[in-house]
């Protein structure tokens, strides 16, 4: 089986102009000196452009237009044949000149977040006021330049409620994907904004209903037993019970898991250290599938 990374999400800088409550990278307002520099940022783009598979990179943060050679990076990844995503903020840096130079140089998509159907909800989840109208402009800007862009939305018991009329502005922005992410408390994340076991189940219920009416694909992440929701619902249409289901067996192993390195190394590239060696997934023997 292939073992190289499909997608790496480079966090380049903790800086961001933002403040949002769920932030699992806890971003600053300043960058760190221990961010890679731009030199050492393209030879970890000839590391990952040497796997077998070239991955997608997404290029976050923080914020990753707080770096003045983001424009440098992207386009040196690029360069070597990979697919380049951004992950901005929706700041004052978020400018229509800006998106047409990650078009001009060939990035493909970018991501941007909307964690509310009214400014109220989202700039309380933002930390500031203003990023949801910016947020709204930047899908318009995206559309006016060509460039392909994804919503993200974080669920939280406090954004739980919005999330049908956040379903219609999705729908109208002209984005590709709505991808809805689980909160997980971590970094910022607060455990009192998570969902219960039966709001998770009503979410997943809900997502179901609707997903196939939005004129654009639903994707959850760390919603991993909306699998086993999206199972049970194909079940009961076709008059079937879970007992029907033969058991499989696991794909992988505790010793997997704990020895994946180039998992371990890619998240260091997270903490501003050194650039690994070598950002290979051969290296262990131990890490095999059974």
């Amino acid at each position: 089986m292939n073992r190289d990374p499909v997608v790496v999400f480079w966090e380049m800088t903790l800086a961001c102009a933002l403040s949002c409550r769920h932030c699992r990278a806890e971003a600053v307002p300043q960058r760190s000196p221990n961010e890679f520099s731009t030199e050492e940022s393209f030879r970890v783009m000839d590391q990952l452009a040497s796997f077998d598979t070239q991955p997608i990179v997404v290029l976050s943060g923080g914020d990753p237009f707080m770096r003045r050679d983001l424009f440098d990076i992207a386009s040196y990844g690029i360069s070597l044949g990979m697919t380049i995503s951004v992950s901005p903020s929706a700041t004052a840096l978020l400018t229509k000149d800006r998106l047409k130079q990650l078009v001009d140089i060939g990035v493909g998509r970018i991501s941007l977040s909307l964690d509310g159907a009214s400014a109220e909800t989202h700039d309380s989840f933002r930390g500031f006021t203003g990023t949801f109208d910016r947020t709204i402009a930047a899908f318009e800007m995206a559309n006016d330049v060509g460039l392909q862009f994804q919503v993200n939305t974080t669920i939280t018991s406090r954004t739980k409620h919005e999330l049908f009329a956040m379903g219609d502005l999705v729908a109208e922005s002209g984005a590709v994907l709505w991808e809805l992410f689980f909160l997980v408390p971590i970094g910022r994340g607060l455990e009192g904004e998570l969902l219960t076991p039966d709001e998770h189940e009503a979410v997943y219920d809900w997502i179901l209903d609707n997903a196939r009416t939005w004129p654009l694909q639903v994707k959850t992440t760390l919603g991993q037993p909306y699998r086993r929701k999206m199972i049970l619902r194909r079940l009961q249409t076709e008059g079937r019970s879970i007992s029907d289901v033969p058991p499989r067996r696991s794909c992988c192993t505790l010793a997997h898991v704990a020895n994946q390195r180039w998992l371990r190394d890619l998240l260091h590239l997270a903490s501003g250290g050194c650039v690994p060696q070598r950002l290979s997934a051969a290296e262990d023997g131990q890490r095999t599938l059974r």
